[in-house]
């Protein structure tokens, strides 16, 4: 005697009971699990928003407006080119090292040390990274008209354009709201464009 299919197999009609009976099961949880993780991405907005973006811009001016007294005050080129240069080195230095700098300055071995070095290290790379803006700001305003509107458009569509080309325009939301935080995994980590270390 042969079994029917009716018989050997559930119907589809009781499956269909069977997954919304065990997804109602897990509803409550899911909308727990998802309250927590909406309340934890506005909490870390609005941190990030409010707290960190105007301690990094606080920052930033800052350091900017302090390399203008200390370098060269009396010739805004020449403060420009020199923080162009000093950011310009100092990148392609932080760029070369950061190997060196994760195989020998390890936080499981030496904690203290690594706490020391890694601040001094962001301190340094902070004022690089601010004098490549401000070198590279300066020198912009000063090389072309900044009254000039198409001026000002075609050297903002040409680095568009080469971003675009180069597959880089993420590099555009960067500081103050690209927040990376400090984890001794990867802490000495330069991102280069081909991301080799």
């Amino acid at each position: 005697m042969m079994l029917s299919s009716e018989t050997s197999t559930p119907s589809i009609a009781k499956q269909k009971t069977q997954q919304s009976n065990n997804t109602a099961n897990l509803s409550p949880k899911k909308n727990i699990k998802s309250l927590h993780e909406l309340f934890l991405e506005i909490l870390d907005a609005v941190l990030s928003c409010v707290i960190v973006a105007p301690c990094v811009i606080a920052y930033w001016r800052g350091t900017w407006e302090l390399m203008g007294v200390l370098l060269f005050p009396r010739s805004m080129p020449l403060s420009a080119l020199m923080s162009f240069l000093i950011g310009l080195s100092g990148h392609f230095i932080f760029t070369i090292t950061q190997s060196c700098f994760r195989r020998y300055i390890n936080p499981d071995k030496r904690r203290l040390t690594y706490y020391v070095i890694s601040r001094i290290y962001t301190a340094l790379f902070g004022i690089v990274c601010v004098n490549m803006w401000r070198g590279s700001w300066i020198l912009c305003d000063w090389l072309t008209s900044a009254d000039s509107l198409i001026i000002i458009a075609a050297v903002t569509l040409v680095s568009l354009m080469f971003l675009i080309a180069t597959r880089t325009v993420r590099n555009l939301s960067a500081a103050p709201y690209a927040v990376t935080m400090d984890h001794k995994s990867d802490y000495f980590d330069v991102d280069t464009m081909f991301k080799i270390p």
